[in-house]
């Protein structure tokens, strides 16, 4: 999780200071208010997890103050009160990944024979992205 400062600051230069519309936010912790200031005015912050470790307490002061909206999205139990829209999310998705608009992330790819530091990663968080355990 270190170097997220460095990250805002890219983004903050990356738009000219301006911001960005969404951050997809699965980290909170001690990144919570570089998160914040990385938003533009009116921008939303899509929550969607904890890694981090830390559940971070949200300033509603900058909340107020940037105009942006707090979203928690908890997939999981979504799909518990929704069950049936479980197909409509799938398509949408696949629409999302076949334009392109979509494009996850995949970490590192560890061969089988390399559980272990795939693990290691895993636990020491220098993870990024999803982690790969090629088993062929």
């Amino acid at each position: 999780m270190a170097g997220f400062g460095r990250q805002k600051d890219e983004a903050l230069a990356l738009t000219g200071g301006r911001g960005v519309d969404l951050v997809f936010d699965p980290v909170g912790g001690d990144r919570t208010l570089d998160t914040m200031r990385s938003l533009a005015l009116g921008g939303r912050w899509l929550v969607i997890g904890f890694v981090g470790g830390e559940v971070p307490q949200v300033p509603l002061n900058r909340v107020l103050l940037r105009n942006i909206d707090v979203v928690g999205a908890y997939y999981g139990g979504y799909l518990s009160a929704r069950p049936a829209a479980r197909p409509e999310i799938r398509r949408r998705l696949m629409q999302l990944l076949e334009a392109g608009d979509l494009r996850p992330l995949a970490g590192t790819v560890f061969d089988l024979e390399q559980a272990a530091e795939a693990l290691r990663a895993l636990a020491g968080r220098r993870a990024v992205g999803k982690v790969v355990l090629r088993v062929r």
